[in-house]
């Protein structure tokens, strides 16, 4: 979609006033128009060339990035959605919403018979928690199944081996001195303290990938249901 605006219109002209309230309403129009049509890039283009003010803060400046790669996900145009995810992921490796965005190219990769891709993608953001900061933009996994919906606080971010703490091995605790066993390994191995906590009853979720630091090591995030 080309959107074209005409630098003399009424538009323009009320832009031009800097400071009033007309062009501070005219730039949210226009954004609406870019943002729909997928383009930030090309708002911010705009608004350089028109010398307008945009009111546009780093983080707000992400948020409408994701919004407009995420709505043309939700219009079902696959090719073109993982065009603008892609770019997004690419863009800012600390965005908001690269978990998301990374969650929505693997189910398109995995639809269209991708499947190592769709692998690459699903646990690509895992590899973003041996970072602390990374954790504090990002401390929800959002994770989703046919039965619902599911938010999960990360509890402990870990590097292991499968020999050395058997952790695919925990599916249902026994019983309460089970659960806190695990739970207490967990937190004592992870890489920083999330301030998290789960009691017995608490639904968790574990997610691991490959890491190269050990033989067979892997890297493991633990969540708990929220």
């Amino acid at each position: 979609m080309v959107i074209t605006l005409m630098r003399s219109s009424f538009a323009r002209r009320r832009i031009e006033g800097r400071a009033s309230r007309e062009a501070q309403d005219a730039m949210v129009g226009i954004r609406g128009l870019y943002v729909d049509a997928g383009d930030v890039d090309g708002y911010f283009a705009y608004a350089r060339e028109a010398g307008a003010p945009t009111d546009v803060g780093e983080a707000q400046r992400d948020s409408l990035t994701f919004a407009a790669a995420e709505r043309i996900y939700l219009s079902g145009d696959a090719p073109q959605a993982v065009t603008a995810l892609e770019s997004y992921v690419r863009g800012d490796a600390r965005g908001q919403y690269i978990p998301t965005a990374l969650s929505y190219l693997s189910g398109l990769y995995f639809n269209a018979g991708r499947y190592s891709d769709a692998v690459r993608k699903l646990f690509g953001a895992l590899d973003g928690y041996t970072d602390e900061a990374f954790w504090r933009q990002h401390p929800i996994i959002r994770f989703d199944t046919r039965a619902g919906f599911g938010q999960y606080a990360v509890l402990a971010v870990f590097k292991t081996t499968p020999a050395a703490f058997p952790y695919h091995e925990f599916v249902n605790a026994a019983d309460e001195a089970e659960f806190d066993d695990y739970v207490r390994l967990c937190m004592e191995l992870s890489l920083y303290d999330t301030g998290i906590a789960a009691n017995y009853g608490n639904k968790l979720i574990t997610l691991s990938t490959c890491e190269y630091t050990q033989a067979d090591g892997r890297l493991v995030v633990v969540g708990v249901r929220i």
